[in-house]
Order: C-alpha cells, then structure tokens, then sequence
C-alpha cells in the first residue's frame, strides 16, 4: 500500500459487517419499503408503518423492539455505533412525495411540451 512506501506505520482496520442493519433498512420487508407501502395506502399513518414494520422484521438482530413503550410508534436500531431509538411519528406525513408548491408553479408556467 501507499503509505507502506512512505514510511508511515498504520494498523489494519477492521469493520463491523453491518449487512443485518442494511437488510433491515433496506430489503424488500425492511423499513423503507414499509414506509413506502404505508405512504400511499389512503389512510396510512405512523402507527401502521411501525406495527408493520416490527411484525415483518421482528428476527433481525439489528431491531429494538421497546418492552416499555413511551409511545405507540417508537422502535430502535442496533447500529455499529450503538442502540438508537426512533420516535417515528410524522414518518408518513415527511416522506409522502408531494411536490413542492414553487416547483408545481414552475412547472405550470413552462413553455416545454414535455413538462
């Protein structure tokens, strides 16, 4: 390596595989998917995402599921840093692609036939 051939004295870095954190982000059960899937049913809500999202994925090491709930839409994810708990409440609402006004503005006042 480079530094091997400047001199410079370097140990090896070793990392954590965090593939259980990404698959439950990520996989085609994991939290973004659910959120998703919750954001475009007509009467989706936090609490839906979140119920969902634990029963889909309650196997995965990288879940909190909390024992005692302060709330009713709150989990956590076990990340190489450490435990992080998710109050998820207005997730539903923040994550629904709605456009924002000045762009739909833009757009109606564009003289472009494809916009």
């Amino acid at each position: 390596a480079e530094y091997k051939d400047e001199g410079i004295s370097l140990e090896e870095i070793t990392y954590d595989d965090n593939t259980h954190v990404l698959d439950l982000i990520q996989n085609k059960t994991g939290l973004l998917a659910m959120l998703n899937e919750e954001c475009v049913r007509p009467k989706g809500s936090d609490y839906g995402f979140v119920n969902k999202a634990l029963h889909a994925n309650e196997r995965s090491p990288a879940l909190i599921i909390p024992r005692i709930k302060n709330s009713e839409v709150e989990f956590g994810i076990r990340h190489y840093a450490g435990d992080v708990l998710y109050d998820a409440t207005g997730f539903v609402t923040k994550n629904q692609d709605t456009l924002a006004t000045d762009l739909m503005e833009c757009a109606q006042t564009s003289t472009n036939d494809i916009i």
